[in-house]
């Protein structure tokens, strides 16, 4: 799951922004389609520029409360002394980017709501993963497998049907969601050259074949 953190100025426009996106995700060789939302400290959530581009961009805006961006200040690289004296933090942008993808932390109130804060697992992706090189017997892992891994997860989140949902797949869904994950690895290691050439169905095909299901008695 990628998540783009935004800190910016009220006249910041939405143009800037989704330029920005854009020129980061293409820095480091990432689809636009694999970002999965926009993440900003909640006051700033409503400004024409961050909501702007999150309609431009198809995207959910998750709002961080500044107590959250809190939690995450001895992780953040990029510090800002003036965001520090105003919100009491140093960081927005990327503070903002670690709380939506998933850190662990309670759910957040939201008017009278509690929204769950989506926790990012490594059970998500490498069941998917490992079930992908098994299947396609790729010869190693790429980034582009990754990604796609990433991708797959950010596609199946629940906040598409349920704008209260969260940034990561229901876990009652883990079987389901490591066979979309595979697929899409699959296919990733296919287009990277480190699988045998196979189209999309007959990797599907391979991800079932492969794929153990348990039978308890």
């Amino acid at each position: 799951m990628i998540v783009a953190g935004i800190g910016c100025g009220r006249e910041t426009s939405s143009e800037d922004i989704v330029s920005l996106i854009s020129v980061v995700l293409s820095s480091f060789g990432i689809a636009r389609e694999n970002l999965t939302a926009i993440a900003t400290e909640t006051s700033k959530a409503d400004q024409r520029g961050i909501a702007g581009a999150a309609r431009s961009l198809s995207l959910p805006v998750v709002r961080c409360p500044v107590v959250e961006l809190g939690r995450v200040a001895d992780r953040v690289l990029t510090r800002s002394l003036r965001v520090q004296e105003i919100k009491g933090v140093p960081s927005i942008a990327e503070a903002s980017a670690l709380v939506a993808a998933g850190s662990p932390f309670p759910a957040m109130k939201v008017g009278e709501t509690a929204v769950p804060v989506a926790q990012c697992n490594n059970v998500y992706v490498f069941p998917g993963v490992g079930l992908a090189v098994t299947a396609v017997r790729a010869t190693r892992i790429t980034d582009a497998m990754m990604t796609a891994a990433g991708s797959a997860i950010g596609g199946a989140a629940t906040i598409h049907g349920d704008s209260h949902g969260m940034l990561l797949p229901d876990r009652a869904h883990l079987p389901e969601t490591a066979t979309a994950v595979a697929r899409a690895v699959g296919r990733a290691a296919v287009a990277d050259g480190v699988a045998p050439q196979l189209s999309g169905t007959q990797v599907d095909d391979a991800v079932q074949r492969t794929r153990w299901q348990a039978r308890y008695r």
